[in-house]
């Protein structure tokens, strides 16, 4: 059989091809622009410390958070009775924010800024030129994966709990059936939380 001849980069020189490589790639961002990677960058920010300081009551209970008196204040200003009263499928939505999302956010906070980081990185050597190189090709298609994947992820999880809102919608520990108005107040707090992480798929370039 002949023997497989596989290309070899001189060691001493960054090819042309190679330098048109880079420059291609260090225009590219995340996502569509600049601009969106960062507002998303912020919007994990936020979601990070809403997950960690109120939505986790929904698993453990809201007596065990420190947070407590901020999570009742929450609930009768927005009667938020799935997080009052916590159904299990409910608790199972919030287990999968607890041990899927929020590793997510801590991991985007990092690659995010690595990936910035190597964008704007000046190279001297070949070798950490390559290196840049490698990341550069690398990073970008997993975080556009793992975006998508937290699009999906938050955006159903979400809908359907606006649709019970919608459906069976009640005061917190009661049977008493929400008004339009409060209803429509709960469910604008909950659909950003559908429309945000779904124009993740819709704001790739």
């Amino acid at each position: 059989m002949p023997a497989t001849t596989e290309k070899k980069l001189p060691a001493d020189k960054f090819t042309q091809e190679e330098i048109d490589e880079v420059n291609e790639l260090k225009q590219k961002t995340i996502m569509k622009s600049e601009f969106v990677d960062n507002f998303y960058y912020a919007f994990f920010i936020i979601h990070f410390f809403v997950s960690l300081f109120i939505d986790l009551s929904g698993l453990v209970g809201i007596e065990r958070m420190y947070t407590k008196d901020l999570i009742y204040n929450y609930i009768k200003t927005y009667n938020d009775f799935l997080l009052f009263e916590r159904p299990t499928w409910f608790r199972v939505f919030i287990f999968i924010e607890t041990v899927v999302q929020i590793p997510m956010f801590m991991w985007f906070f990092t690659i995010f800024n690595r990936f910035y980081d190597e964008k704007k990185k000046h190279c001297f050597t070949v070798l950490v030129k390559r290196e840049n190189l490698f990341r550069l090709k690398t990073w970008r298609p997993i975080i556009r994966v793992v975006l998508r994947i937290y699009s999906v992820l938050a955006s159903s999880t979400t809908a359907y709990c606006c649709y019970v809102i919608y459906t069976q919608g009640h005061y917190p520990g009661t049977s008493t059936t929400l008004t339009d108005i409060d209803t429509y107040k709960l469910l604008a707090l909950y659909s950003p939380m559908i429309y945000i992480p779904l124009g993740i798929l819709f704001l790739m370039n």
